[in-house]
């Protein structure tokens, strides 16, 4: 049986006029708490984390294979804010291998050598290497956010504060000891339910503060180079509106990213690579003069080109719905119904007089002539046929350099060895008479 093709969950490739910035896409870290003594940890990506960790435990379907063993797990921390999916699964691939990331290298070897402990799981371990990652491109540029679950991963986070690099201006640390799911029973940031992956609140508060400019009969100027900007003419990926509290502020584009170019300074940390600058972190905004993320003022531009609450809300159920197949329960799933579709197609085929074929009954392939219910017990499956003593005795010869020898044939005359047509086994009419090969080489098969 062949085996059915997977249906691939991949959308067009992502331009500037068809790239979705995520509601919520998280790389998470989990610890194993199976046993007191348990030092299991797992690194993975979601755009769920409430639901993957169900997934993890074993309360839902499709947990990765790898956590199985651990089971009961906890999620300790989770570093959140991506600009795309593929952004997501590059930071959990360099996350597990920080000692073959290309990004983690120095002038005199790879950094994320000298991160490492005597164990790559050891819940120091990842924490270390994460607070780095934050701190080197293209991390550093990212509108990347933390969020700490576990008392114990604090307190590593705050003894590394000392020996690793400062983290880049704007990353915002929380600790919500409630628990990603707001069931630890400890006191956190106050919040009583699972976090929330839809981005509704600054959807929210930026489409509203759009809507405000773009319904105001006053004339709206760029903050950098002073021109004349209308809301109707133009693509809002090109317009950039302030992100800070009820600031106003809007820009063109390339004004605010030259402004922000020319303010940025490289980073001083001993671990980076000295490169110029493409894309800023952030800058001052001309407005409010707070200090903006860069990606921040991206995620507006998507937001107000997407241009609802509940759109983005949609986006979000989308992704997560995603995750939520199962390759392993999916593949058992398809075998099931072809062993169904077989079986049934095999009985209506008993029904009519059966068939010289086991095609048939899985629906592929051409079948041959009917028989009779007396003759189907003895016909053979499909398939070459057994050797004659002749082809037996060329077949175990020495091979020859040279065009392939000729035998004879009874179905066929004069053939090659190499090149024999494909065959298969008819019964005739009469149960007692002896089985006939004919050639069915001309005979195309409904599988090619």
């Amino acid at each position: 049986m062949r085996p059915r093709a997977r249906r691939s969950t991949l959308g067009p490739r992502s331009t500037l006029r068809n790239h979705s910035f995520p509601p919520f896409y998280a790389c998470y870290l989990l610890r194993s708490i199976k046993s007191p003594n348990a030092r299991a940890t797992y690194v993975g990506s979601t755009p769920h984390p409430p639901r993957r960790l169900r997934q993890h435990n074993g309360e839902i379907s499709a947990g990765a294979w790898k956590t199985k063993k651990g089971r009961p797990w906890i999620m300790t921390m989770n570093v959140y804010g991506f600009p795309s999916k593929l952004a997501a699964l590059q930071f959990e691939w360099a996350w597990q291998h920080p000692n073959l990331s290309r990004h983690l290298r120095t002038a005199g070897g790879r950094l994320g050598d000298s991160l490492l402990t005597s164990n790559l799981n050891l819940l120091k371990s990842k924490v270390s290497v994460v607070r780095t990652m934050l701190s080197v491109p293209p991390y550093n540029t990212w509108p990347l956010r933390v969020k700490i679950y576990s008392k114990e991963v604090a307190r590593l986070w705050e003894k590394l504060a000392d020996n690793s690099s400062l983290l880049p201006k704007g990353v915002e640390v929380s600790h919500e000891m409630e628990g990603v799911d707001g069931k630890s029973g400890l006191i956190g940031s106050g919040r009583t339910g699972p976090i929330d992956v839809t981005d509704r609140e600054f959807t929210a508060e930026h489409l509203e503060k759009y809507k405000l400019l773009t319904s105001s009969s006053t004339t709206t100027k760029c903050g950098c180079c002073g021109d004349r900007i209308t809301f109707n003419e133009m693509d809002p990926l090109q317009i950039t509106l302030c992100t800070r509290g009820a600031c106003t502020s809007v820009s063109h584009l390339r004004c605010i990213s030259g402004q922000f170019l020319q303010a940025s300074e490289h980073p001083s940390s001993s671990h980076s690579i000295h490169m110029k600058i493409m894309v800023p972190r952030g800058g001052t905004c001309p407005g409010c003069g707070e200090w903006t993320l860069w990606g921040d003022l991206v995620r507006g531009c998507y937001r107000r080109k997407t241009g609802a609450v509940n759109a983005v809300a949609r986006e979000a159920q989308e992704l997560s719905d995603k995750e939520s197949v199962a390759p392993e329960e999916n593949t058992d799933e398809e075998e099931a119904e072809d062993l169904q579709t077989a079986m049934s197609n095999l009985n209506l085929a008993n029904e009519h007089g059966g068939a010289t074929s086991a095609s048939v009954a899985t629906g592929r392939g051409k079948a041959s002539q009917p028989v009779n219910k007396s003759s189907a017990a003895t016909k053979r499956p499909r398939g070459r046929p057994p050797k004659s003593p002749q082809a037996v005795e060329t077949a175990d010869a020495p091979k020859k350099r040279g065009r392939p020898r000729k035998i004879p044939s009874a179905a066929t005359g004069t053939r090659h060895l190499h090149s024999a047509p494909r065959q298969v086994w008819e019964s005739s009419d009469e149960p007692d008479t002896s089985l006939e090969m004919i050639d069915i080489s001309g005979v195309q098969d409904s599988d090619e």
